[in-house]
């Protein structure tokens, strides 16, 4: 859960747990145009969330949640929350244009699931209050929670709710005022089941909706980032897809051996306000380039089409100071960066699936690499994305 202040209030916390039933409940408020719709029956994956709190602050999450339509229910279906997974049943109506209201019909444990073991899930809809600390706190039982009053749009395959809490704010501290949801249709063979937990991270951070099968000669690097603190500063509010390097004897890692020796020393390798970049690398990088996967959260739970795109990659060269645009086309953005001692990296930015992408490579050390084999080790990454996220 990444927080963006936008006023001096102490900033509140999610924990974990409230977390998860927080997801849990904001998924299930997806768009119903009509009851057996046949345009929204099916299933939806949650792509981010995105909380407003009373001091202006914000914050942005993802689970891989999924909710799927029938004529009179909707069923949501989470991984791992605490013990295991759940499913939540809710009944709906439509009250008005762009209107909904639904509230829980029953909860049940679903058996085994690809999270794991599976638990009973909780029902109740998002909590309102804040804790002591600014922690929110876990919701009511099923029998007390009140229908919840839910607009939404629907715009070709993503939906977009917004609601508010619906038990009562706390006296002190900032509370939760309002969620959004942006979910996108579900394909794949199993397109009603939450996603396995990935192997490419470790569980912690907001997991991105981007599928990614790993290319030929490379293996996840599977590094905290709430104990790297670089590449903690490196994801910044994204969502981690993954960091990466060669594995031994891979191509690109002959590439790197065989490339001239860079200056002695372990400089910085990219300035720490440069999006993408670290100034440190996490263990057993072994001499080849390392790769950061992100899945950018910047805009709110809303699909990054082509204005969003055309904005970010306007932020992006700005941000990027010094560095030489190397490519400019519809869906793609492309920037090789330079320092005092030579090539820094290569960064580019992709849209998938109603996402942005961006993708980093650097090496052990500022200009021990050439920029062909950034721009290789990049490039394997982003066609990857595109193959993986149609």
């Amino acid at each position: 859960m990444i927080r963006s202040a936008r006023a001096p209030s102490p900033p509140a916390r999610l924990s974990a747990p409230a977390l998860g039933t927080a997801l849990l409940a904001a998924v299930a408020a997806l768009p119903v145009r009509a009851a057996g719709d046949p345009a929204l029956l099916g299933c939806w994956r949650t792509q981010e969330v995105h909380a407003v709190f009373s001091d202006g602050s914000s914050a942005n999450t993802n689970s891989n949640c999924v909710t799927e339509f029938g004529a009179t229910e909707v069923r949501s279906r989470c991984p791992a929350l605490g013990a295991g997974g759940g499913e939540v049943v809710m009944a709906y109506e439509v009250t008005g244009p762009g209107r909904l209201r639904w509230w829980p019909a029953r909860a049940a444990a679903t058996g085994a699931s690809p999270g794991g073991p599976a638990a009973s899930a909780p029902a109740a809809p998002m909590a309102a209050a804040s804790g002591p600390a600014g922690t929110v706190q876990a919701s009511t039982p099923p029998a007390a929670a009140a229908p919840a009053e839910v607009a939404y749009s629907v715009d070709d395959d993503f939906a977009i709710t917004t609601r508010a809490p619906t038990l009562a704010a706390p006296a002190d501290g900032p509370h939760m005022q309002q969620v959004q949801v942006l979910s996108r249709r579900a394909r794949g063979p199993r397109p009603c089941e939450p996603l396995p937990p990935s192997p490419l991270r470790v569980i912690g951070p907001p997991p991105s909706a981007l599928t990614l099968a790993v290319p030929p000669g490379w293996r996840a690097q599977l590094v905290d980032p709430a104990t790297h603190a670089p590449l903690k500063q490196a994801i910044g509010q994204d969502f981690l897809v993954g960091a990466f390097v060669p594995r031994p004897g891979s191509p690109t890692l002959a590439a790197a051996a065989a490339a001239p020796a860079g200056p002695s020393g372990s400089a910085p390798l990219v300035p720490a306000n440069q999006p993408g970049a670290h100034a440190g690398r996490a263990p057993d990088a072994r001499g080849g380039p390392m790769v950061i996967v992100l899945d950018v959260a910047r805009f709110g739970a809303s699909p990054v089409r082509a204005e969003e795109f055309a904005t970010l990659r306007r932020e992006l060269g700005e941000r990027l100071a010094g560095a030489s645009p190397a490519c400019e086309e519809t869906d793609r953005a492309c920037w090789l960066l330079r320092g005092p001692k030579g090539v820094v990296g290569y960064t580019e930015v992709v849209r998938v699936a109603g996402r942005a992408a961006l993708v980093s490579a650097v090496g052990p050390e500022a200009g021990s690499l050439p920029a062909d084999t950034l721009i290789r080790a990049v490039r394997e990454f982003t066609e990857r994305l595109r193959l993986d996220n149609p």
